[in-house]
């Protein structure tokens, strides 16, 4: 979609006003907004203004002293000076003044339509610098280095980010051929498969260290994407026409969180080894299929991580004890259900078939996500057992003491 163009006219004839306005906006894409009075119409110059189209000979100010205020508050707006006098000290006084175009009015309507078109060009040459210098800024502005390479293999353009990654001055790199700015094995890289990908799918991506000018590497990724020939304005038959444009990011920073990530789950997988039971992350689904469990897992249950985490053999089906599954599912949902974590200690069977007690401790950590800690708990539960039947034992024995704990005893004349 065109983008419409918005043109504020100024004339200090109202019918003129009036008649441009009519003839512009039937040219289609252009609103005309008008004022008979330049010092009410600086008032308008707002952003919304991409055009200043004025009369030359007006009471209040003529045209040129029209055009150096408008100037003071939009360096860079098109203006148009559309006016009667056509004399050629008018027209230079003009050009000195830096008007964008100069055109005399003359009768019919066939003017209008010439008039748009400077106008449409004037304004899209306009947005066109604006958003070239927007993307130059953006480009200049980026952390990432980027290069412009001819269609001759030299240094076109670089940002300072590119100069940096290299360890190179700006002025040293413009006019350098890649090959001379990058080390042998990058070179043989290149050959045998860069420039070969550039030239069937126009372009390539990858990891490719730096060389740094003072014999030093950085790890980086690169990419590289062709230039068609005439794309950047040159004679397509140039044969600097075409070439390519490369993006190179230091990946320094990322190896560094990379090693520190695989150091922090070293650690952990270390602690979790040493704990005596099984840490888990789990879904909430039927079975509590297992998504991680800790190497503790081969110890408690006597099945391999990879076993559970796999789906090979359930949680809920085939480790959990037939007898107390019922009891889990329900105690453990009501506490999902509630946003609660939950405690509770059951048996599960080993890969053996033999019993265990297990204590478990978890919590949901995403709707559909749970994590928890279980341990076996069998020896202080047979030690509670024990306990129990001891007192058992000595609650047999006291029926043979009395009230005040004496032996009891038949008297000596019974």
């Amino acid at each position: 979609m065109i983008e419409p163009i918005t043109v504020l006219h100024v004339d200090d004839e109202p019918p003129l006003l009036d008649l441009t306005k009519t003839f512009l906006e039937r040219e289609g894409g252009i609103e005309v907004r008008t004022e008979s009075d330049p010092e009410r119409a600086l008032e308008l110059l707002d952003g919304s203004i991409d055009c200043v189209l004025s009369d030359y000979q007006m009471p209040a100010m003529d045209g040129i002293e029209f055009l150096d205020a408008v100037r003071e508050r939009r360096p860079s707006i098109p203006f148009v000076l559309f006016t009667g006098k056509g004399s050629e000290e008018i027209a230079s006084e003009a050009i000195s003044a830096g008007v964008s175009d100069y055109i005399q009015k003359e009768t019919g309507s066939d003017q209008y339509t010439v008039l748009a078109n400077r106008i449409r060009n004037l304004v899209d040459q306009r947005r066109t610098e604006q958003t070239l210098r927007q993307r130059v800024e953006a480009i200049e502005a980026a952390s990432e280095g980027i290069a412009i390479f001819d269609g001759c293999g030299e240094l076109a353009y670089a940002n300072e980010a590119y100069s940096e990654l290299y360890g190179r001055d700006l002025d040293d790199l413009f006019g350098e051929h890649w090959r001379d700015i990058h080390s042998e094995w990058a070179i043989e890289r290149a050959d045998d498969e860069v420039l070969p990908s550039l030239r069937e799918g126009g372009q390539w991506s990858g990891e490719l260290p730096v060389e740094r000018s003072d014999g030093t590497t950085v790890p980086s990724s690169v990419s590289v994407a062709s230039i068609e020939r005439g794309a950047t304005g040159r004679n397509p038959d140039d044969e600097r026409s075409g070439g390519a444009v490369c993006v190179v990011r230091d990946l320094t920073e990322r190896r560094e969180r990379e090693r520190e990530l695989e150091e922090q789950r070293r650690r952990f997988r270390s602690l979790l080894e040493s704990l005596p039971g099984m840490a888990y992350r789990a879904r909430t689904d039927s079975g509590w299929p297992m998504e991680f469990v800790s190497e503790g897992c081969e110890r408690l249950t006597g099945y391999e991580p990879d076993a559970l985490e796999s789906g090979e053999v359930s949680w809920g089906e085939s480790v959990i004890h037939p007898d107390d599954l019922e009891t889990v599912n329900r105690v453990t949902r009501e506490a999902l259900d509630n946003g609660d974590a939950f405690a509770l200690e059951y048996r599960i069977l080993t890969k053996s078939g033999d019993v265990r007690w297990v204590s478990e401790r978890g919590h949901r950590v995403e709707p559909e996500i749970l994590e928890g800690y279980i341990a076996d708990v069998s020896a202080r539960r047979q030690l509670e057992e024990e306990l129990r039947r001891e007192r058992g034992d000595a609650a047999v024995g006291s029926n043979d003491r009395d009230a005040a704990g004496r032996d009891t005893e038949a008297p000596d004349d019974a």
